[in-house]
């Protein structure tokens, strides 16, 4: 099988994975902004901070709940597809771990960009 093949099928299965994902920790994150308390250094209106909160309740969220619900959505919709994948030479843990390194990399990247941005 070809690399490129290889890195179809690990994107096919993420992309699977994590759009669900993405929609619950964007709602999650949202949702965290009315809801935060306001620290001392959070000034009234400072969208920097709203910015801030929005941001690390979406890499928590993408990185914990999110990713559980849509491990568990993609179990119980779409169980068998994991036959496919198995059949690639992929096991369940080892795109599991593919996806969520993914999402570890993306979620330190974000994080970096806003600390060196803002």
């Amino acid at each position: 099988m070809k690399p490129t093949q290889n890195l179809y099928f690990l994107w096919h299965y993420y992309r699977a994975i994590n759009l669900p994902n993405y929609a619950f920790s964007i709602f999650l994150a949202l949702l965290a902004v009315p809801v935060t308390p306001k620290l001392p250094y959070m000034e009234a209106g400072n969208s920097a901070s709203s910015l801030s909160v929005i941001l690390r309740a979406f890499v928590i969220a993408m990185l914990t709940g999110g990713f559980l619900l849509s491990l568990f959505l993609f179990e119980r919709r779409r169980k068998n597809q994991y036959y496919f994948y198995h059949n690639k030479g992929y096991s369940k843990f080892q795109l599991i771990g593919f996806a969520y390194g993914i999402n570890l990399l993306i979620g330190f990247l974000l994080l970096l960009l806003f600390i060196i941005f803002y």
